[in-house]
């Protein structure tokens, strides 16, 4: 059972109720309290919010220490009502998770809940994966976790206010939710007539795109910057799950019975991220990102390819609210950067660089990512400049980051200085280096990846 602790009740009540929370207090700084007279006295009316204001102590750090030591924090009695409400989905959760059957848990938890809001279901979810359940568990059941909601989430037709806004990210999102719940619909009643043949594959692909520019300006943002990481740690598991299984179903095979098989479990997973999207992700996310994130993704949305949706889709509505920020001019006489062996200006190492036949990344010495370039050609991998600045990890999916952590890590101890990589990629072929930067005394100062089409070599040496 959690241990609760409302910063707005008196300290005294908090440690008759929990003893042993005095210790934790003054090992966090009331030293006040190793007065056994503060308790009866200052302590019945002092809360804890009060005292951490009096004391001038570092409010994030009480909190954090509280939570270490076992304690869940809430302020006031509506955050009490929705813990309570937290607490009661997650048993509902684990009910499922401990392999009841989804209609008996589903039938208990419609009588419990008229309704029940995303930020409570993330939460939810996201404590359980912090309390040591794997992260392949909670992917494994995720689809079987947001059926549990279906019949109890707040508004299951949503309708955000930014749908309204043309070009905003989250009304072309929700337009590509519909043209791909179009494409299920078409394959799922193709299937239900025996017509797997008449499935268009190809189409089907698509829907990576939609998953493409979540998993690369959406997980990353919600994770690093409002530390919320259920959706990073597993919708973006299942995502990739999708997509591959939409991969690589081979045209050849539809007549056999494994494929329509695979086809129509796909097909339900697809529909599932749909809701989920919908009802749970978009709604926390029209909550927690401020104008400014939605600008920045927004401009980092225009260098995706939109395979899911034609001009004719877009209505006219109003468009985003264009910044204000002037373009900076470069300067008419930049200062020179010297090196070794010669000097060119910022200018001239940024044409130099984006005019490289490759495209690179650089992650400094603390993982964080630094800098990319831009030749002008399509990207193989994405690089949103609101990626830029943030660390290396987020950026990629939970099944990924041991392995970037790992190619890091060995640069870092000199175990290793190059880590190359050959990938067919649609239907060319790129090679892919990692490379340690080191000075001349091998000093560390971060990490380069460069990706190069190699087509041009096949093309060459095939002559």
């Amino acid at each position: 059972m959690s241990k609760v602790l409302d910063f707005q009740t008196p300290v005294s009540q908090l440690i008759e109720k929990y003893p042993a929370l005095k210790e934790v207090l003054i090992s966090l700084g009331f030293t006040q309290l190793k007065n056994p007279l503060m308790l009866k006295t200052a302590g019945k009316f002092m809360t804890l919010e009060k005292g951490i204001a009096f004391m001038k102590l570092d409010p994030q750090r009480i909190q954090a220490g509280l939570e270490n030591a076992g304690f869940t924090i809430v302020k006031g009695e509506e955050d009490l009502e929705r813990r309570e409400r937290v607490n009661t989905i997650k048993e509902y959760l684990q009910r499922v998770n401990d392999g009841e059957s989804l209609e008996k848990v589903q039938a208990d938890f419609n009588e419990k809940f008229a309704n029940v809001d995303s930020g409570e279901i993330m939460q939810a979810e996201q404590e359980i994966l912090e309390s040591g359940t794997p992260i392949e568990e909670v992917q494994k059941l995720c689809d079987i976790h947001s059926s549990l909601f279906h019949d109890c989430v707040s508004h299951e037709a949503v309708s955000l206010p930014s749908y309204e806004i043309a070009d905003h990210p989250l009304h072309i999102l929700h337009l590509e939710n519909i043209a791909i719940q179009k494409l299920l619909h078409q394959a799922d009643k193709s299937l239900a007539n025996g017509q797997s043949q008449a499935i268009d594959t190809k189409e089907l692909k698509k829907i990576a795109s939609h998953y493409h520019k979540k998993g690369d300006l959406i997980y990353p943002l919600l994770k690093n910057k409002y530390h919320i990481s259920g959706p990073s740690d597993v919708m973006w598991g299942v995502d990739i799950e999708i997509r591959t299984v939409f991969s690589s179903l081979d045209q050849a095979k539809k007549h056999e019975e494994s494929w329509n098989q695979a086809m129509k479990e796909n097909l339900k997973r697809a529909k599932e991220m749909v809701f989920k999207e919908e009802n749970i992700l978009f709604p926390r996310l029209e909550e927690c990102f401020s104008t400014q994130d939605w600008k920045e993704i927004a401009e980092d949305m225009k260098n995706y390819p939109q395979l899911l949706l034609h001009e004719s889709d877009f209505s006219e509505k109003a468009p985003v609210t264009e910044s204000t920020d002037k373009e900076e001019m470069p300067p008419s006489m930049p200062d020179l950067l010297r090196f070794t062996l010669g000097q060119l200006s910022p200018l001239q190492v940024e044409a130099l660089l984006n005019t490289l036949p490759m495209e690179i990344t650089f992650v400094d010495h603390n993982d964080i990512n630094r800098y990319y370039n831009d030749n002008g050609k399509p990207k193989v991998f994405q690089r949103p400049k609101s990626s830029l600045n943030r660390e290396v990890y987020e950026c990629h999916p939970a099944k990924v980051r041991p392995m970037v952590q790992g190619i890091i890590e060995d640069f870092k101890l000199g175990k290793k200085d190059t880590v190359s990589v050959w990938r067919v990629i649609g239907d060319k072929n790129y090679f892919i280096q990692y490379m340690a930067v080191r000075d001349k005394a091998g000093l560390y100062y971060g990490t380069l990846e460069w990706i190069m089409d190699m087509d041009f070599a096949k093309d060459h040496f095939s002559k």
